[in-house]
């Protein structure tokens, strides 16, 4: 990410990224951003709690997940139901949940294609309407949806059985 976001954005204080967490790699990755002289266009955020994600989410232009692995992306939900576009990776769960008119998806690792999102995020912005976005993720991932699918599971699954017995 921090490497994609030099590439894009390197020198134009326009831009900031924003990094939650507060992990093994945090030194490493200020490093990086020292490294590669984008140091105050980074800013590392540390642990947030909830309220701090939601805060975080509602005054950010992008959430972008460059996950490498990534089983769902409850993130990826979060940030949608706020109308923040995202940028994720083809890896898993995102796939299931990444449309065009909602973000981009590019491939783990490849430096090249996070940056080329990133800029054609920021240049189609306007295609990104927010209350579609939103509209979206409570059509597809609220909690009545979500457990009406999986109750449609579990119709289909015992009468699967009762046809085996």
């Amino acid at each position: 990410m921090i490497r994609a976001f030099a590439k894009a954005y390197k020198g134009n204080d326009k831009f900031v990224l924003k990094i939650g967490g507060d992990g093994k790699y945090r030194r490493q990755l200020e490093n990086l951003a020292c490294e590669l002289n984008i140091k105050r266009q980074v800013e590392f955020l540390g642990s947030l709690n909830r309220e701090q994600v939601r805060e975080q989410l509602w005054n950010s232009n992008v959430l972008v997940l460059p996950s490498y692995y990534e089983t769902f992306g409850v993130v990826l939900i979060e940030s949608l139901s706020s109308g923040t576009p995202i940028i994720s990776t083809n890896s898993g769960g995102p796939v299931d949940i990444v449309r065009s008119d909602v973000g981009i998806l590019f491939n783990p690792g490849n430096v090249s294609q996070l940056s080329k999102a990133l800029v054609d995020l920021y240049k189609n912005y306007d295609l990104y309407d927010p209350c579609l976005i939103r509209k979206y993720a409570v059509d597809n991932f609220s909690d009545k949806i979500i457990t009406e699918k999986l109750i449609d599971v579990y119709k289909e699954v015992l009468n699967l059985k009762s046809h085996d017995l």
